[in-house]
């Protein structure tokens, strides 16, 4: 469930290991890359649309050429401009330009004007990159991007680096798309290159798995959450997936513990209790009367929470409030809790207020701030890698998790950096995180590890609104929509009932 993600000096590392563990010449590998990424590209291909290759002439240009030479083998129009920002040439890249020109291909020198073309396939610089491209790969770049036609980059926008941020000027391609070679980079996820990278795709060419998986690493994309889910074993009962308490709500915020509450039972919590101020319960009862209510003593917001008790999972913060006195029953809470407990929205913003109850948090505990909420509770950075080492300090310190909520969600238990590529700008309304609040409260009641419940709620969560845009073609998802798409849950844990 979980995709590894290396430093471009670790890439080069498993790429030469590849090429020794399995026999195979560089050249090869090259051939092997090209034809994976042919394959992949294949909806772009057609008869009538004109594909101009510009490459590089390091190993990243040879991935280019061989893309040519297959284009012409199956008869699509192609021509190749070679942008010579150096002298040298990669062997692998003047073996495959030899072998295209023996083609026929029209090949030649980029001149600083673009041809005529449908489509551009960027294969000028990979993952090698370590400073600002210059001269006339500055100019082939700037082409690029003043272009009106669409543009496809070779495993790496050129000109981004792999593991660390640009600078504001430097050049970098802005494709339609990238193809990325074997696993995404890491630069792709911050929030800076959005621009550079829109849209990526994960190419297979065979890297060794041995060399991969024996190769540390601390930074993951998440990539499913199966593996996370418990078994359902056939004469299981209610009590065999926990109780999942939720706590907010406020006078004219009912809604957001609502969605929390629905969520966690859709998730499959075995049971639900709304802990809400007095004036709500028949609300809730009568909105949904699945989900047991307990009431506080006042009407309005909370002064009172419930008694922790061991067994049962809390999520707390949605509709909350930050008046004094419920921000007083959250420290007596916290000061009696000895579990996980998730806290989001107002329940962060009391936190915000009162740093010194960060200390009361029980280990393992998940915070789920958005962009605003972070900067209240840990201050400003700069710039996204800035953001995530601020992030897994704060969560070592404490002992918690962090769900750094965004276009790219990072959750981080102060050790891994787990980044969930699932979503969308559908999730970009109020009720969205109180849906997720739910999801992790209810993974946490049938006894999901904190770090896993909150990497597996993510990319479920994005996941549904992937699938309702490509389904529903627009942004109108609801928190409502969302908790109905839970259903998609319970029928992928069908393989998981033991009989």
């Amino acid at each position: 469930m979980l995709t590894k993600l290396f430093s471009a000096e670790q890439i080069r590392h498993i790429d030469a290991e590849t090429i020794r563990r399995q026999g195979i010449k560089s050249h090869e590998l090259m051939e092997r890359a090209g034809f994976a990424l042919f394959k992949a590209m294949l909806p772009y291909w057609q008869p009538d649309r004109r594909v101009v290759v510009l490459a590089g002439p390091g190993n990243n240009g040879g991935d280019g050429l061989v893309i040519a030479r297959l284009l012409h083998e199956r008869d699509y129009p192609v021509a190749v401009r070679i942008v010579r920002f150096t002298n040298k040439m990669s062997p692998d890249f003047a073996l495959n330009l030899s072998r295209l020109e023996a083609t026929g291909v029209e090949v030649r020198d980029f001149d600083g004007r673009l041809p005529e073309a449908d489509l551009y396939v960027d294969a000028l610089f990979g993952t090698g990159l370590n400073r600002p491209a210059a001269g006339i790969a500055t100019q082939a770049i700037e082409a690029l991007n003043g272009s009106d036609k669409p543009v496809l980059s070779i495993d790496i926008p050129s000109g981004l680096y792999a593991d660390r941020l640009n600078g504001p000027d430097d050049p970098v391609v802005k494709p339609a798309r990238v193809y990325t070679v074997q696993f995404p980079k890491i630069s792709f996820f911050y929030a800076e290159n959005a621009v550079f990278v829109p849209v990526f795709q994960t190419v297979d060419i065979g890297l060794d798995a041995h060399v991969m998986a024996q190769t540390a690493s601390d930074v993951y994309m998440i990539s499913g959450w199966r593996d996370w889910m418990p078994a359902r074993a056939a004469n299981a009962a209610k009590w065999d997936f926990g109780h999942a308490v939720l706590v907010g709500g406020s006078r004219g915020k009912v809604g957001s513990i609502r969605f929390a509450a629905k969520a966690a039972l859709r998730i499959g919590a075995g049971w639900v209790t709304a802990h809400v101020p007095a004036d709500l319960v028949n609300i809730l009862q009568t909105a949904d009367p699945e989900i047991m209510v307990t009431a506080g003593k006042t009407p309005g917001f909370l002064t009172d929470f419930p008694v922790p008790e061991g067994r049962n999972a809390y999520g707390i913060g949605p509709g909350l409030g930050t008046d004094g006195q419920t921000a007083a029953a959250l420290a007596s809470f916290l000061e009696k809790a000895d579990r996980p407990v998730v806290i989001d929205a107002d329940g962060l913003n009391i936190l915000a207020q009162n740093p010194e109850m960060l200390e009361l948090l029980p280990a393992g505990s998940i915070l789920t701030p958005h962009a605003g909420e972070w900067e209240r509770l840990a201050g400003p950075w700069e710039h996204t890698p800035e953001k995530w080492e601020q992030a897994r300090e704060f969560a070592g310190k404490y002992g918690i998790v962090l769900v750094l909520k965004g276009r790219y969600t990072v959750v981080t238990d102060g050790r891994e950096i787990r980044i969930n590529p699932s979503g969308n700008a559908a999730l970009a309304k109020a009720g969205s995180g109180d849906v997720l609040t739910g999801m992790i409260t209810g993974l946490l009641a049938q006894g999901v590890a904190p770090l896993d419940a909150a990497s597996a709620a993510v990319y479920m969560h994005g996941q549904i609104a992937d699938e309702w845009v490509r389904g529903q073609n627009d942004f109108a998802l609801t928190p409502q929509d969302l908790i109905k798409g839970l259903a998609f849950v319970g029928k992928s844990l069908l393989c998981n009932v033991r009989v």
